[in-house]
């Protein structure tokens, strides 16, 4: 009897030892990007984008293009485009104008409206109540204001919905943060009301993380014609293939996702569609109008 028992104790001491390695190694490869955690279904699952010996591809709107294929319409203003580019935000032309001073005042917001577009009021005011007096300037539907994830944004954030806004949108560069996760929660449970857009990430981890409650969610990091992270932080990943690895999980959690930056022609737009995105925001383009808050 004593012998089994020791022999016991030791297969049971291997048998720990097993899976203490075991679970080491399981860690390693969470580390690397080969298994990611869905938080839906609460598994692990192998990363159908990560290989051992290679990068990922990353490819911009300038690396691909549209197949041909047979036309079924007369003339391309028959062609619909409209397109929910937040969550229960229709757009009849899904283009977004950036939250930049030098692009959308309450004016520009309004003229983009009527045509069928979307402008994202900027937030580089010079205090909180001259913010709130431009945004009370909104006029149709959808009124979008750009906000911070800071204590002082929330304030910020009452004062914007008392002045008529009913979207509001992260403008921040790292989006995907513990710290911009639990502001969104927060902000969601005091608006319920309010669209709610998280952004701008490169990572569907933040799609895992903000289904939940999240109303759309900016793509993209430094693909924006003045955008300086690239040149500050060194993160960058080329759009097309951004949009791309969104694609199928956006329509699994119904989050539409929006493009934002690397539009350089009509194309562009065209091909941010083609790879999944519900819409695209774009800056440099829209600055360029005479009616656009830059000076002429």
């Amino acid at each position: 009897n004593d012998l089994s028992n020791l022999v016991l104790a030791e297969s049971e001491s291997e048998h720990q030892n097993f899976h203490k390695d075991l679970q080491s190694r399981a860690f390693d490869l969470v580390r690397l990007g080969c298994i990611e955690f869905n938080h839906a279904t609460k598994q692990y699952f192998i990363n159908p984008q990560f290989t051992i010996n290679n990068f990922e591809i990353s490819l911009g709107f300038e690396d691909v293009s549209i197949k041909q294929k047979k036309c079924l319409v007369s003339s391309r203003s028959e062609v619909d485009i409209v397109s929910e580019v937040i969550k229960g935000v229709f757009l009849s032309a899904p283009m977004i104008a950036s939250c930049m001073d030098t692009v959308t005042n309450a004016d520009f917001c309004n003229l983009l409206a009527r045509l069928g577009g979307l402008g994202i009021l900027h937030r580089a005011f010079t205090s909180d109540e001259a913010y709130t007096l431009e945004c009370s300037k909104l006029l149709g539907e959808w009124r979008a204001c750009a906000i911070g994830i800071s204590n002082r944004d929330l304030e910020l954030s009452e004062l914007l919905v008392r002045a008529g806004a009913n979207i509001l949108v992260y403008d921040v560069a790292h989006g995907y943060s513990d710290l911009a996760i639990e502001f969104g929660r927060k902000l969601k449970k005091k608006f319920p009301h309010v669209k709610l857009v998280l952004g701008n990430t490169n990572n569907v981890g933040l799609l895992h993380e903000t289904y939940d409650f999240a109303d759309g969610i900016r793509l993209g990091i430094s693909n924006g014609s003045a955008c300086e992270t690239s040149n500050t932080a060194g993160c960058r990943e080329k759009q097309f293939s951004v949009i791309l690895k969104h694609k199928k999980l956006s329509k699994e959690f119904g989050v539409p996702i929006i493009s934002d930056g690397s539009i350089k022609e009509p194309a562009d737009f065209t091909k941010a569609i083609a790879a999944g995105a519900n819409s695209i925001i774009a800056g440099k383009i829209f600055a360029a109008c005479p009616e656009s808050a830059a000076k002429i």
